[in-house]
């Protein structure tokens, strides 16, 4: 059939009514009960794409009080499933995603109701073009060969299918470091690429990957805490460092009463200190202790 007017349609077999399929239309944004039958007859809804509402099943789908064995639910880009009181709804997304939402393996869905009413749903991939995005983060202890191997794992973690071609993968990478810093070079990102697809090669799957690189520098509160102070230090060993404050023009005051040759070396060594390099000398300690 092809409207809801032509249903419902019963499925017989030798004179036994095996199942009534009816063609449903949930404009109220709600699935009433499907119509009376004999015992052991399986009732299917189908949903016709353009007629399903917004938003996940469980939204529009009451799954304790419904009588379906098994709602077919056409549209939308993500497979969806919904486990009812006695069966299932479920719908199969698009077999091959056409924008980079459309995360994971894609297919069609096999369906098998077996003798005791029982529904059994099987992914058949059929999408050649699959995305994925992956999250890591990436610290200053982080070395070049520990991100390698995380991220070619994470490419083992994931089950291929003989139909898939090409995998398009956003890797998001969250941290700092020099690793983090280094891969902003978009010729250490290739030397990346070809690390993990050697390391994280299935043997038998012949899939080519295609990466690419977003990369989020990220603050813990503590981080930017710490960062708030070593910006301050830095500011107030600027001022009080400064030629012309009387702090530095008395800086060897200290050492003024000091008569030993070495005491006046190092009232010397104190006067003549270039304020400059005092201060770039105090800031890198202090990068030490906040970073």
């Amino acid at each position: 059939f092809s409207s809801e007017n032509e249903s419902p349609v019963e499925i017989t077999e030798r004179g036994h009514l095996l199942a009534v399929i009816s063609c449903l239309n949930p404009s109220s944004r709600s699935i009433g009960t499907p119509g009376p039958s004999k015992p052991g007859v399986v009732q299917i809804g189908i949903i016709p794409e353009g007629d399903v509402p917004p938003g996940p099943l469980e939204g529009w789908i009451d799954a304790e009080s419904n009588g379906w064995h098994y709602l077919a639910i056409g549209g939308g880009d993500r497979s969806q499933s919904l486990r009812l009181s006695q069966g299932l709804a479920h719908a199969p997304g698009t077999p091959q995603p056409l924008r980079s939402t459309g995360l994971g393996s894609h297919g069609c869905a096999f369906i098998e109701i077996d003798p005791y009413g029982g529904i059994h749903h099987e992914l058949i991939r059929t999408a050649t073009l699959r995305w994925e995005r992956v999250g890591l983060d990436c610290s200053t202890s982080t070395s070049w060969e520990e991100l390698v191997e995380r991220m070619a794992l994470h490419l083992l973690e994931y089950e291929t299918s003989p139909v898939e071609t090409l995998w398009n993968i956003e890797w998001v990478l969250g941290g700092k470091g020099d690793v983090f810093d280094s891969l902003s070079d978009l010729r250490r990102q290739r030397d990346l690429w070809d690390a993990i697809d050697r390391d994280g090669n299935t043997p038998g799957a012949s899939v080519r990957r295609r990466h690419t690189l977003t990369r989020e520098p990220f603050e813990s509160g503590r981080e930017h805490e710490a960062a708030n102070l070593l910006q301050e230090f830095s500011e107030t060993i600027g001022a009080v460092l400064a030629p012309q404050e009387p702090f530095w023009a008395e800086r060897a005051k200290p050492f003024a009463d000091l008569t030993s040759t070495w005491g006046r070396q190092l009232a010397t060594l104190v006067h003549n200190a270039d304020t400059h390099k005092v201060a770039e000398e105090a800031r890198r300690l202090a990068r030490g202790w906040w970073t």
